[in-house]
């Protein structure tokens, strides 16, 4: 296997990386906020769920907010390693996915199995943290594994 690597990483990568990402995260609240600030001028302040009145910005904030998360994190570091590695494009794709399969996986889980909602949220969210980072490694090495050896580190 021969590595694709066009260019040494230095210290701009890194310093790119935790910059860019940080941002991403301001960024896709800020284009939350906006995409469901214009849902609720279209449906209103409440929706009805499971015949349960919910305030839509509370309900439908993780449903816009984490496919946002995952496709500007792709693409902020898409640009960064275009530098470095040939052909990144699936990078993009691999870490939306990464973003958004754990959560999908867990609604998944809990209407074939009907699992009752966990008092101890630390729980739930130590299984997601478990299957985000799985999903992501996983998937990642996937885009990675002809261009770098041993990525899988």
């Amino acid at each position: 296997m021969e590595s694709s690597i066009t260019r040494k990483p230095d210290s701009l990568l890194y310093a790119g990386w935790i910059t860019f990402n940080a941002l991403c995260i301001p960024i896709a609240w800020g284009i939350t906020f906006f995409v469901i600030t214009q849902i609720e001028n279209v449906i209103g302040g409440t929706i009805l769920v499971n015949g349960q009145t919910r305030i839509t910005e509370d309900y439908l904030a993780s449903f816009v907010l984490f496919p946002l998360l995952g496709l500007i994190t792709g693409l902020s570091q898409y640009l960064l390693l275009r530098r470095y590695l040939a052909k990144m494009g699936w990078w993009v794709a691999a870490t939306f996915l990464g973003w958004i399969l754990p959560f999908i996986t867990l609604m998944l889980a809990n209407s074939f199995f009907q699992i009752k909602q966990m008092d101890d949220s630390t729980i739930s969210t130590s299984i997601l943290f478990f299957l985000m980072g799985g999903l992501f490694g996983s998937i990642q090495w996937l885009a990675l594994r002809k261009k770098i050896r041993n990525c899988v580190w």
